[in-house]
C-alpha cells in the first residue's frame, strides 16, 4: 500500500512538471504583440498573412511614435536628468524596432532551428527526453523569475498615471493638445501597447536561450553516448550525431551573433541610464520602476551568456568523453575515427562577435556590468559638473 502511494506520488510529480513544450508555447504567445515568433513551415496561410500584417502595423506604429521621444528631448534639452530619463525610454522603443527587424531577417533560420527542436522532442528516446526535462527543472525557477520581471516592468510604467501626477505612462511629448478626452485616450492606448511591446522584446530573448540550452543538453547526451560506445559501429553512430550537432550549433551561433550585440549594448546603456536615474533621489515609484528597468536590461544579457557558457563546457566534455571510451585494443578504424573526433573538439564551441566580445560567456556578463558602473560614475560626475 505504501509503495503504491509513493509510486502514485512520483507519477503525479512527473505530470505536474513544467515541460519544454509548455515553456515554448508560453513564449510564443507572450511575444505575439510584436509578431516575431518563427512560425512553423506548415502553418496555415491565413495565420501567416495575419502575422505579417500585424508585424507591419507594429513596426510602422513604433517607427512613427519614436519621434515623440525625440521631440520631448528637444523640449527638455537643458535638463540632463529629464533627458537621461527620456533617452532610457527611447532606447527601449528603438530596441523593439531593431529586434523585430533582426528576427525578421533571421526568420528562415530560426524557423528551421525551432522546427528541428520540436521534431526532436517528438522522436527523442526516453533517456534524451529525461535529460531535457532535467534541464527545464533545474532552470525553471530562475528563468520564470526573469520572465515575471519582464511582465512587471512594462506594467510599472503603464500604471504610472494612477500612482503619480502624470497624464501618460511614458515620457513622450506631442505637438498637439491632450485636453480632448478621445485624443488623450488614443495616445494612452498607443503608449500602453508600446510598453507591452518593450516587454515582449525582452521576452523574445528566451527564444535564443531555449535554443542554446537545447544545444547544450544534446551535447551532454552525446558525451554520455561516447562513453558508452564499446565498438566501432556505436562510435561511428556517435560521430554522425556529433557532426549533426556541430552543424546545428553553427546555425544557432549564426542567429545568436546577429542579436547578442544588441543585448550587450542594451545592458550597458540601460544599466547606465537607469542607474543614473535611481541615484538622483527620485520618488519611490520612479526608483522601483527604473530598478525593474535596470534588472531586465541586465537579465537580457544573462539569458545569452549563461547557456552559451554551458554550451562551451559541454563541447569540451564531448571530447573528454570520446577519449574516455573503450578504445584501447580496438580496430585501427576506430582509433582513426577517435583522432578525428579529438581534432574536431580542439575548436571550442564559442559564440564570438569581433570587436564586441571574444566569446559569449559569464565573464562577458561580468565585464558588461563592470563597464556599466564605470560609465555610470562618469555620467554622474558629468551631471554634477554642469
Amino acid at each position: 500500500m505504501e509503495k503504491r502511494f509513493v509510486r502514485g506520488s512520483e507519477e503525479m510529480s512527473k505530470k505536474s512538471r513544467y515541460t519544454l513544450e509548455e515553456a515554448v508555447t508560453v513564449l510564443k504567445y507572450s511575444v505575439a504583440p510584436i509578431a516575431s515568433w518563427p512560425l512553423p513551415i506548415d502553418e496555415k496561410p491565413s495565420v501567416v498573412l495575419m502575422t505579417k500584417i500585424w508585424w507591419w502595423v507594429a513596426i510602422i506604429h513604433l517607427s512613427v511614435s519614436i519621434f515623440a521621444w525625440f521631440y520631448n528631448i528637444y523640449q527638455n534639452r537643458s535638463d540632463i536628468d529629464v533627458v537621461i530619463r527620456i533617452t532610457s525610454e527611447l532606447l527601449g522603443v528603438a530596441s523593439v524596432i531593431v529586434k523585430m527587424l533582426t528576427v525578421r531577417l533571421e526568420h528562415t533560420r530560426l524557423q528551421g532551428l525551432v522546427g528541428e527542436m520540436h521534431s526532436f522532442l517528438r522522436t527523442g528516446t526516453p533517456e534524451e527526453l529525461d535529460l531535457i526535462q532535467r534541464y527545464v527543472d533545474e532552470r525553471i525557477v530562475s528563468h520564470a523569475t526573469i520572465f515575471i520581471c519582464t511582465v512587471l516592468g512594462p506594467l510599472a510604467f503603464i500604471v504610472g498615471p494612477a500612482v503619480v501626477a502624470q497624464p501618460l505612462p511614458l515620457d513622450a511629448a506631442y505637438p498637439f493638445s491632450m485636453e480632448t478626452t478621445w485624443i488623450w485616450a488614443t495616445v494612452y492606448l498607443s503608449q500602453t501597447i508600446i510598453a507591452i511591446q518593450i516587454g515582449c522584446m525582452a521576452q523574445l530573448n528566451f527564444l535564443y536561450t531555449v535554443l542554446l540550452w537545447f544545444t547544450g543538453a544534446r551535447l551532454e547526451m552525446l558525451s554520455t553516448e561516447y562513453l558508452d560506445a564499446v565498438d566501432e559501429e556505436n562510435f561511428k553512430r556517435c560521430i554522425k550525431k556529433h557532426q549533426e550537432l556541430i552543424e546545428y550549433f553553427h546555425r544557432v551561433k549564426g542567429t545568436t551573433r546577429s542579436i547578442a550585440p544588441h543585448a550587450f549594448s542594451i545592458a550597458i546603456f540601460a544599466v547606465t541610464c537607469g542607474g543614473f536615474i535611481i541615484m538622483r533621489n527620485p520618488s519611490l515609484y520612479v526608483a522601483a520602476k527604473y530598478f525593474l528597468f535596470v534588472a531586465i536590461a541586465g537579465m537580457q544579457l544573462f539569458l545569452f551568456t549563461w547557456p552559451a557558457d554551458n554550451l562551451t563546457v559541454m563541447g569540451k566534455r564531448v571530447g573528454d568523453s570520446a577519449y574516455g571510451c573503450a578504445w584501447v585494443g580496438k580496430s585501427q578504424g576506430m582509433l582513426k575515427d577517435l583522432t578525428i573526433v579529438l581534432g574536431r573538439c580542439k575548436n571550442p564551441l564559442i559564440i564570438a562577435v569581433r570587436g564586441v566580445f571574444p566569446a559569449l560567456s559569464l565573464e562577458v556578463f561580468g565585464g558588461a556590468v563592470a563597464a556599466s558602473f564605470s560609465y555610470l560614475t562618469t555620467l554622474r560626475a558629468l551631471a554634477e559638473g554642469l
